[in-house]
């Protein structure tokens, strides 16, 4: 069985992993419940946000490989911690704890040509949906899930993130989808890794 080194070899190694293992972790973070195939769709749902965002063949490949030691991990960490609420912790941990290495990898694929004026706007808003959001739907660092009531009322900021690539998860097998974002687009250090663009 593969071991969280290895994960996380995988993970130091590759943005694209990074990304796929935090939007994974996230989407389960917030997911009313948890167990095996929980995992599994949430690994095919990031999967196939990925590849929207057309990234390289060999960047969807170390995702992939990234998830499945990911999904084969939790599966048997669960098999210890049977509670939700443990298992809510253990990916609690895994954000607090890999925070900064998540989130160079998400500003390592920002569009470079947009307008400073433009990002802290964009800050803005965000900060400003995540105080609509219930207090059990916002992760310790800051990550929260906006319901699915909202997914109409910020559609089109939404695709502009996205055409920004912005990592912006939304849940694809569902009617009314629920929107995950991540907290590092609400971190100061947003503006300043765009100050810093070439």
């Amino acid at each position: 069985m593969a071991s969280w080194d290895e994960l996380w070899d995988l993970v130091k190694k590759s943005a694209a992993a990074a990304v796929a293992v935090y939007l994974a972790v996230l989407c389960l973070r917030f997911s009313d419940f948890l167990a095996d195939y929980v995992a599994r769709r949430a690994k095919d749902e990031v999967m196939a946000l990925l590849m929207e965002y057309n990234l390289k063949d060999d960047e969807l490949i170390k995702a992939q490989k990234a998830l499945n030691v990911l999904v084969d991990l939790l599966n048997h960490e669960w098999q210890k911690a049977k509670d939700e609420k443990s298992r809510k912790l253990l990916l609690e941990s895994i954000e607090i704890e890999n925070y900064d290495l998540f989130k160079n990898a998400l500003y390592g694929y920002f569009k470079k040509d947009v307008p400073l004026d433009e990002i802290r706007e964009i800050v803005k808003e965000l900060i400003k949906l995540r105080s609509c959001v219930s207090i059990f739907k916002i992760s310790s660092k800051g990550s929260y899930e906006l319901p699915a009531s909202f997914a109409l009322l910020v559609r089109d900021l939404v695709i502009k993130l996205r055409e920004l690539r912005f990592f912006i998860f939304i849940e694809l097998y569902s009617i009314l989808p629920k929107i995950i974002v991540p907290a590092p687009y609400m971190d100061m250090d947003i503006l300043k890794a765009f100050e810093g663009r070439v």
